[in-house]
């Protein structure tokens, strides 16, 4: 299967009339995202058709970053997304005080910001997931909080990065625009799924970060595993690993959890 064959699979899905969607049900559609999934393993080359949800997936990613900066007391001066769909999120500290507790406390701070990068995208995945289950609207309400998200994140975090002042924000206006066209369709309960299952082949990227330390292409600069050694001592490896288990555990989850409750739907419409 090409890759313009996928881009053909998603047009037939987003041309689809409310009957025909409305007959999918959503046990259908998993079981075809887990087909795709399949064929994805298979070697097809999407690079290109998904370069534009790798740099969204980045955000995520950064995101994430940034988010459990804040909650635990940090300051974020910026989100970098360059060209090659890499990123940095640049935080710092203010601290009360000088003490010896307080500078061990940060460094175990640092190792929960460090790690909740690679989970921004197995959490939006799930995100996707759920607000795809439910009626239309639902999906519109999570259309408009991640919109809204991306534009303040552009305002307020991204500087000094072309791509992501321009990308991030056009992909935004993007999907404002499929909102507005789509806002009385259930056309938008399907292109929430859709990006349900394209974040589950970037999580699949995240797997391959996860399990390398040092980054060759930036000089040998440290990946968020290789941080979280040089912190604890914890081999990257293992860091690598528990985070794959997890992220599983994680969406496949979240799938069973929409499965079964699709079920319990269908069990009490029949008469």
């Amino acid at each position: 299967m090409s890759r313009f064959g996928v881009i053909n699979f998603f047009r037939t899905l987003l041309r689809l009339k409310k009957e025909q969607i409305d007959a999918l049900s959503q046990r259908k559609q998993i079981i075809g995202i887990i087909l795709i999934l399949i064929l994805f393993f298979s070697s097809i080359e999407l690079d290109t058709v998904l370069l534009p949800f790798t740099y969204l997936s980045t955000w995520f990613h950064e995101m994430a970053h940034a988010i459990t900066a804040l909650l635990l007391g940090f300051q974020v001066s910026s989100i970098q997304i360059d060209f090659d769909t890499s990123g940095q999120t640049n935080y710092y500290f203010l601290p009360k005080d000088e003490d010896v507790e307080g500078v061990d406390n940060n460094k175990w701070k640092e190792v929960l910001i460090t790690l909740a990068g690679p989970f921004g995208i197995p959490i939006t995945c799930c995100f996707f997931f759920l607000m795809s289950s439910g009626s239309k609207k639902l999906s519109l309400v999570g259309f408009l909080l991640l919109t809204t998200a991306m534009i303040l994140s552009s305002v307020f975090w991204i500087r000094h990065s072309f791509t992501g002042l321009i990308i991030i924000p056009l992909e935004a206006l993007l999907i404002l625009m499929a909102c507005w066209k789509w806002r009385n369709s259930n056309n938008l309960t399907v292109l929430m799924r859709i990006f349900a299952l394209i974040n589950c082949i970037s999580l699949t990227s995240e797997w391959d970060y996860v399990l390398i330390d040092k980054i060759e292409e930036q000089e040998n600069a440290l990946t968020d595993v290789g941080i979280i050694q040089e912190l604890t001592g914890i081999n990257y490896k293992h860091v690598g690993l528990l985070y794959i288990i997890t992220s599983i555990l994680l969406v496949g989850g979240c799938i069973y959890l929409i499965y079964k409750w699709e079920t319990k739907r269908r069990s009490t419409l029949l008469p």
